[in-house]
Order: structure tokens, then C-alpha cells, then sequence
């Protein structure tokens, strides 16, 4: 492990980590405008991991512990304002916990999340289901009582 090779704190290690991460981004220049954010298990169990990737570059902008919401708002703290106006969308899958996000961490963010087709096919084909299931139980019940 770095901080015990370098004889450092976890502490120190992740504030130089951040402060990298941060002094990257600023050089970066421009955000790309699309971003995405997925939560991946990375080990057995219930262990996640939040990505945020660049859409049009294919790059890994953010890697943060866990998928709760303030994984996403402390990427958005590493952005300059003009950064963040510069985003127009946000593809996300359904997790509440990412989506319902600091308001104030990118603004009009409502109308910049996009979901994403799988999850939203994913929901769709859940509801066509179960409302098949309610209208076979239905027209058996009409059957045998007729």
C-alpha cells in the first residue's frame, strides 16, 4: 500500500490524491458536455464503486468509493462553474441515490439527466409484466365464475 511505503497517513494520501485529481481536471481545459455515472460491485457482496466517464472521449474522469449521493457531489466540487454550465447531459442509471443529488450541485439538473435505455427498458418491461399478470388473473376469475 502507497501510504505505508511512503510512511503517510491515509489522511495525506488521499489529500494528495485530491489535490491531483483537482489540478488534472483544471488543466484539462474543457469537460466534455456528456457525461455518464454507472455503480459497479467490485467485489462479492454489496462493495460498489460509482464511475463517472467522459461520453465522447471514453475516458474515466472520477472513480469514487461507494454509490451514494454525495459520490456524484464531490465530483461535481472538483469543477469550475464554467465546467459545470458546460455539461448538457448526464446519462445515469435509475439508483436513487445518485440521481437524487445536492440540488445545488449542478444546477437546472433536472433537466440535464438522461437515463439510461437499459434501465428505463428494464422498468418498462417490469410494469408490461405485471400488468399482464393482473389482467391473466383477472379473465381466470371472469372464466370460473362463468
Amino acid at each position: 500500500m502507497v501510504a505505508d511505503r511512503l510512511r503517510l497517513s491515509w489522511n495525506a494520501v488521499d489529500g494528495i490524491l485530491q489535490r491531483a485529481v483537482k489540478r488534472g481536471m483544471s488543466r484539462r481545459g474543457g469537460l466534455a458536455t456528456k457525461l455518464s455515472v454507472d455503480e459497479t460491485a467490485y467485489r462479492k457482496g454489496h462493495d460498489y464503486i460509482t464511475v463517472v466517464t467522459d461520453q465522447e472521449q471514453g475516458v474515466v474522469l472520477r472513480v469514487a468509493e461507494n454509490r451514494e449521493t454525495h459520490s456524484l457531489g464531490e465530483f461535481y466540487e472538483l469543477l469550475s462553474e464554467a465546467q459545470k454550465s458546460g455539461i448538457e447531459s448526464v446519462c445515469m442509471d435509475m439508483w436513487p441515490g445518485v440521481h437524487s443529488r445536492d440540488p445545488d450541485a449542478l444546477a437546472d439538473a433536472d433537466h440535464r439527466i438522461a437515463f439510461d435505455r437499459f434501465h428505463v427498458a428494464q422498468y418498462l418491461g417490469k410494469a408490461v409484466d405485471q400488468v399482464r399478470r393482473q389482467e391473466h388473473r383477472r379473465l381466470l376469475d371472469r372464466a370460473m365464475r362463468a
